[in-house]
């Protein structure tokens, strides 16, 4: 089903001009014995049906002294199930004719299928014997660490600014382990790794209490949901590890950080501050818009003043979530500045110009067409991004399993669309007065 276009919620204030339009997804749900949430989005537009697991359980999960855990055991669920052949559930999927991959994000892992409608029985009977009971090898364990530790190198130490801004940002905004560790994880921790603590991690983390199934595609719902009796019922329930804490008060002080990046070309500066998220805040979709009148595009403030005025700065972006999770996190986020310097002294200056802006649109708001701008800007992308099967299975997935409310996924587009220049303003206003963090990467 497409979004289609509707009134604003009672108590909403659109910014004037065109109609904006919102998301109505056809959703179903029910909970299985063992705890499973499953959720089905029906869309006969589709030829193929999606299947994602997600667990609750990320980066912000990992003990100490085990940095990079979460994301090793996403690799060694690949190994396939201890009741079939090695790597035979990425065969099978390949030769009906499906895709398959997994992601490991602060909150939540989710591991997706994209197959034929006709191979939507394959895909729900090898997902369940995964969650029954994954193949866990010394082999399978020490080859998996040198995979994760090859796309360390690549994605990281090997790459120019590598992960920039998440990867100091986060250990320089934040105090807690959960938000300060490196989520690649270190060789020295990676390599420790140990066959028992994989078959911890998967008793304490990835039973189906801490789980969400969520289809997405051309299927009928009553079989969907039968065939998912069949294969998830004889799934055990398991006590699930409860959320880790990652909460953290708005900052108070001033910090900086920098470092020398010897493949960086050019200086770069990012500056971010403690915000709360989706799951916890209305205040959080304010943060999204107001992103887009901060950066979004060439017309936007910073852009044309850090870049076209003042000539110190290009590449002007702005993000909010945590480490690159826009809508799937729990508390806490960050709301990050970031790009490229022309000369490495210019942080200060780049900083103070951004501080500026937040001062002027907490004391005059933004213009009706700036802001009607930003909210098509941010509404636009949501419906970008959820017209991808997995974005979309992702999204309201992750929605139940940290909010308990898949439905709300439905009401983001009303959120960002009814966005007044008040709240900007307020938003705005809370910023320019916060602590906050500013990272600087200087070339070698």
């Amino acid at each position: 089903m497409y979004p289609t276009t509707t009134a604003p919620s009672p108590g909403t204030s659109r910014p004037a001009g065109p109609e904006l339009p919102s998301m109505r997804y056809p959703l179903e749900s029910f909970r299985l014995d063992n705890g499973l949430r499953v959720l089905l989005l029906p869309d006969p537009a589709l030829p193929v049906a999606e299947v994602a697991v997600l667990y609750g359980v990320g980066y912000r999960s990992e003990p100490r002294d085990r940095s990079g855990f979460a994301h090793l055991f996403e690799h060694l669920m690949f190994q396939g199930a201890a009741e079939t052949a090695l790597a035979s559930h990425t065969h099978q999927v390949q030769g009906a004719g499906g895709a398959m991959n997994a992601y490991t994000r602060p909150d939540h892992t989710y591991y997706h299928q994209n197959v034929p409608g006709a191979a939507l029985d394959l895909s729900l009977r090898l997902e369940s014997e995964r969650m029954l009971r994954p193949r866990f090898t010394e082999e399978g364990l020490r080859t998996q660490i040198a995979v994760v530790s090859e796309e360390i190198r690549g994605h990281v130490l090997n790459r120019p600014y590598g992960d920039f801004p998440w990867q100091r940002m986060c250990a320089a905004l934040f105090d807690t382990h959960p938000n300060t560790h490196d989520g690649y994880g270190s060789f020295r921790e990676l390599r420790s790794a140990r066959v028992e603590q994989a078959e911890e991690f998967f008793a304490r983390h990835y039973g189906p209490g801490n789980a969400v199934l969520c289809l997405v595609g051309g299927f009928d719902p009553e079989r969907a949901a039968e065939l998912v009796h069949r294969h998830f019922d004889r799934v055990d329930a398991r006590p699930a590890a409860p959320p880790t804490p990652t909460a953290e008060p708005q900052l108070t002080e001033v910090r900086e950080h920098r470092y020398v990046d010897r493949l960086a070309p050019a200086p770069a500066f990012a500056t971010g501050w403690r915000v709360p998220t989706w799951s916890d805040s209305a205040e959080y979709f304010v943060h999204l818009v107001l992103c887009e009148i901060l950066t979004g595009g060439t017309g936007a403030r910073l852009p044309r003043r850090l870049t076209d005025t003042d000539g110190l700065a290009f590449g002007i972006g702005a993000q909010t979530g945590f480490r690159g999770d826009t809508l799937g996190c729990r508390p806490s986020a960050a709301l990050v500045v970031s790009g490229n310097l022309r000369d490495a002294d210019d942080t200060d200056r780049a900083r103070t110009a951004l501080l500026d802006e937040l001062a002027l649109l907490a004391d005059r708001g933004p213009d009706a067409r700036e802001l009607r701008r930003a909210a098509a800007r941010a509404v636009s992308a949501l419906l970008r991004d959820m017209d991808q099967t997995v974005n979309r299975a992702v999204a309201f997935g992750a929605a139940e399993l940290h909010r308990g409310a898949a439905a709300s996924v439905n009401e983001w587009a009303d959120a960002l669309a009814g966005i007044g220049p008040d709240d900007i303003a307020r938003t705005a206003a809370t910023l320019a007065a916060a602590g906050h963090c500013t990272v600087t990467v200087l070339p070698e």
